[in-house]
């Protein structure tokens, strides 16, 4: 085992000198429902450059994965990444560089010692002795200010001293929104910073630079959308747009013009149903709002054709991922093509929204069923994809009569549904019968 490595492990008698110690940590949840695919790349990737572009041995690298992983001292646990953090700092002096990199799911917890601006916990900076330098990446959603630094880079400063080091950190995204992958199975903020660095050679760079060039390709991003022609775009999925990005595109549409599109987070489609969809929705001139997530072509990635993202410039608007019931309630929305999950199917009946449905398992039929048959908010889409139906739908569900129609149910269906949740309504009168006859049920 490598003496750093086995300094990890608290053996006292093998202490390498420090100098640059990285620990690299890459989380794929692969039993997961929600697992991501490019997280080992990701690590592999940066393991790649600190190498080739910086000189860090092989040896001296920490990497935690599941992938594959023999020493159960390696897998990414909470405790095994704590006891890598400490060795991190442990025993470092003047002059030496630490690195810490971590792609995988991100989240936050509510703050409870009222510290924190955005009042929710992410993660703690260990503290680093005079001298030493740490370099923290982390391609995770809710990563903006993950190491509670002091200091925001507003393009003048974007470093803090801790307790005596000097530590920089660069993160995916902002602390309410998520990250973005990219097509060749990697977290996009990683795939954009490698990039860079690799595109200077041998040529410095310094965090100013790189964090400009970085914005500058994001922003080329959502300027163009996916695959806009750009050399960056060509690989990545899609612009990580913002929640505000959206609503301030939405807000500039005319009243219910606008499709939103979104299947779900787990539901997969095949690649002629995606292209089938996105010519329908070309085809009708209607505006749409469509969130489509990198994994949502069944083992493949998500790749729109580039005919289709020029055609709809101004008209299309893609994005990764959004909050549905803020989106659902803006005033330009006007139907929802949607799987028909329960969840999104409440959110649309609770924003007087008319549906367009393809649903996928599960109780997607039963709720299209339900939707179409008995409420009169919803038509299906054909499971065997047309574009030419997708069009003639997306355009009846606008300014059609039956659109017209669908959409007067809803708004009914709304005003029941908020009399029925009112304090004397029937589903609070349920409510409170059901948790009655539980807590006096005597106990026999």
């Amino acid at each position: 085992m490598p003496p750093l490595q086995a300094k990890v492990y608290g053996d006292s008698q093998c202490r390498a000198p420090v100098n640059n110690r990285p620990v690299l940590c890459g989380l794929s949840y692969k039993k997961w429902k929600y697992k991501l695919k490019g997280t080992i790349n990701d690590v592999q990737n940066m393991k790649d450059l600190l190498t080739q572009n910086y000189g860090f041995e092989e040896q001296n690298i920490v990497v935690l994965t599941l992938e594959e992983q023999l020493d159960a001292r390696l897998i990414p646990t909470k405790a095994n990444i704590e006891n890598c953090l400490r060795w991190l700092v442990e025993g470092t002096r003047s002059g030496d560089s630490l690195v810490f990199y971590y792609s995988g799911h991100g989240l936050r917890q509510p703050d409870f010692n009222q510290d924190e601006l955005d009042g929710f916990d992410e993660t703690i900076c260990p503290p680093l002795p005079k001298g030493v330098t740490l370099h923290a990446i982390v391609d995770a959603c809710y990563s903006g200010t993950i190491l509670d630094l002091k200091h925001v880079y507003n393009k003048k400063t974007c470093e803090e001293k801790t307790s005596g080091g000097l530590a920089y950190s660069i993160s995916a995204c902002d602390n309410d929104h998520v990250a973005a992958d990219t097509s060749t199975m990697n977290g996009a903020m990683t795939f954009v910073l490698i990039e860079v660095v690799r595109g200077r050679g041998q040529r410095n760079i310094t965090y100013g630079e790189l964090l400009e060039e970085m914005e500058d390709r994001i922003e080329q991003a959502n300027q163009q959308g996916c695959l806009g022609g750009s050399r960056i775009l060509s690989k990545l999925f899609g612009p990580d747009l913002t929640q505000s990005e959206c609503i301030k595109w939405l807000d500039s549409k005319e009243l219910e013009s606008v499709i939103y599109v979104n299947f779900g987070s787990t539901a997969v489609t095949s690649p002629q149903h995606l292209i089938e969809v996105s010519w329908g929705l070309a085809s009708s001139m209607q505006p749409f709002l469509w969130i489509i997530k990198p994994d949502l072509v069944e083992g493949e990635a998500t790749i729109l054709p580039p005919e289709f993202i020029t055609g709809t410039k101004g008209r299309g608007l893609l994005a990764s991922w959004c909050r549905q019931d803020e989106v659902l309630k803006r005033p330009s929305v006007g139907g929802f093509l949607s799987h028909m999950g329960w969840n999104s199917t409440i959110e649309s009946i609770s924003a007087r929204v008319p549906m367009l449905c393809l649903p996928n398992f599960a109780d997607q039929q039963t709720n299209t069923w339900l939707a179409c048959t008995k409420l009169g908010i919803c038509m299906e889409i054909d499971e065997d994809v047309k574009r030419d139906q997708v069009e003639m739908l997306a355009r009846e569900l606008i300014v059609g009569e039956k659109g017209i129609e669908m959409k007067a149910k809803a708004i009914e269906l709304k005003k029941r549904a908020k009399e029925a949740f009112d304090h004397d309504g029937s589903s609070s009168r349920n409510l409170d019968n059901l948790l009655t006859d539980v807590l006096c049920t005597p106990i026999v």
